[in-house]
C-alpha cells in the first residue's frame, strides 16, 4: 500500500510539473528562512495543542460518556479535518462538484494508501502488535462505503 501510495504521488507530481511549466513563475511572496521560522513555530504550537487535546481526551470520555476509542477513532478525524469538509462543501455549493470530490476523496486515500499501512510499519518497528484485520463488522462498512463512492463517481 505504500508503495501505491508513492507511484500515485509521483504522477501527481509528473502532471502537476507539466501543467505548470506552461504557466509563468511567481516569485516567492516569503523568504526560506522567515518560512522555515514560522514553520518551526507552527510545529511547536501544534504539538503543544495536541499535547492539550490528548490530554483531554480521557476527561471528555467520563463526561460524555463516550469510549476513548470512539472520541479518538471517530470524532477526533472529523473534527481536525473541518476545514477541509468545509471547503469541500462550499466548492460543492458552487456547483464545482470535480474540486469538492478531490478534496473529501484525497484526503480518504491518503488516510487508507499512506496513514494506515505507515502506523502498522511503525507499530511492528516498536514492538506494539497491529495489523489490518478490521474483523467483519469494521470491512463490511468498508465495503458499503467503496460501493457507494463508486456509485456516487460513476453518476
Amino acid at each position: 500500500m505504500l508503495f501505491c501510495r508513492g507511484v500515485i504521488k509521483f504522477c501527481e507530481v509528473l502532471l502537476e510539473k507539466e501543467v505548470d511549466d506552461d504557466e509563468d513563475k511567481e516569485e516567492a511572496v516569503v523568504g526560506y528562512w522567515s518560512a522555515f521560522v514560522w514553520l518551526a513555530g507552527l510545529t511547536t504550537l501544534i504539538a503543544l495543542l495536541s499535547e492539550y487535546v490528548v490530554d483531554a481526551i480521557e476527561g471528555a470520555s467520563c463526561s460524555w460518556g463516550l469510549s476513548v476509542e470512539f472520541i479518538s477513532i471517530i470524532l477526533l478525524p472529523i473534527v481536525g479535518n473541518a476545514t477541509e469538509h468545509a471547503s469541500a462543501l462550499i466548492f460543492a455549493y458552487r456547483n464545482k462538484l470535480d474540486i469538492s470530490l478531490g478534496v473529501a476523496l484525497g484526503s480518504a486515500t491518503q488516510i487508507s494508501m499512506f496513514v494506515v499501512p505507515l502506523n502498522v510499519a511503525v507499530a511492528w518497528i516498536v514492538g506494539i502488535e497491529m495489523d489490518l484485520d478490521f474483523k467483519l463488522l469494521g470491512t463490511a462498512c468498508l465495503a458499503f462505503a467503496v460501493v457507494i463512492t463508486s456509485f456516487a463517481l460513476q453518476v
